[in-house]
């Protein structure tokens, strides 16, 4: 490769990596040099179809072999029952955080004022 246009073909690869996954980049380098093949586009068309390669199983609906299948039974998934109770749950945790803020707002005061009996007013 001869100067700018040789770092240009060099940096359009290595821009390749902002679209595509690593590995397939540096197969497609390894097939250009061994078919002797030293450009951009050829490197380009490469990574491209074995991105469309790689893809095709998965836009046709098939399952790879790496896919597991779920399941509903574990020591560490809750029952259906546990869900339906949390609205219930809610509320608690709702009523326990307003009689943490009330307690602060009265701790403030007091603090500020001296006494219990001395209502807190507020600044204007």
């Amino acid at each position: 490769m001869n100067g700018g246009v040789g770092q240009r073909k060099l940096w359009g690869i290595v821009g390749l990596a902002k679209r595509y996954p690593n590995r397939f980049i540096d197969a497609a380098c390894a097939q250009a040099i061994e078919h002797g093949v030293l450009s951009y586009r050829h490197v380009k068309a490469l990574t491209e179809r074995l991105m469309a390669n790689a893809l095709a199983p998965l836009q046709a609906g098939a399952p790879t072999s790496s896919a597991s299948t779920l399941t509903q039974q574990h020591a560490l998934i809750r029952s259906a029952q546990e869900y339906g109770d949390l609205p219930e749950l809610g509320n608690t945790v709702l009523d326990f955080t307003i009689a943490a803020l009330v307690l602060a707002v009265w701790f403030t005061c007091r603090s500020s004022t001296g006494s219990r009996r001395v209502r807190c007013q507020q600044q204007t």
